[in-house]
């Protein structure tokens, strides 16, 4: 739950950031903290992307159980 809640910060700090600006090694932690491994930076920014534009929705509802459950979704689904 702890975890979660961590990402879920991250996830809100990384949304009030320009990705492009964030080095190489910020970007891998990000990415490896969501289970996003990529190749490449071009397609570690997109995958990060894809994954703040889904958490956005759900982090809209004020329903802190649809929050998590789209966080371990896309972690099963990205692992």
């Amino acid at each position: 739950r702890k975890g979660l809640k961590t990402l879920a910060d991250g996830d809100a700090a990384l949304r009030r950031t320009n990705l492009d600006e964030l080095d190489t090694a910020c970007l891998e932690s990000a990415c490896a903290a969501r289970g996003l491994l990529r190749p490449t930076r071009p397609e570690m920014r997109k995958g990060l992307d894809e994954w703040l534009a889904l958490n956005a929705a759900a982090d809209a509802a004020a329903d802190e159980a649809k929050q998590q459950g789209t966080r371990l979704a896309l972690l099963a689904i990205n692992t």
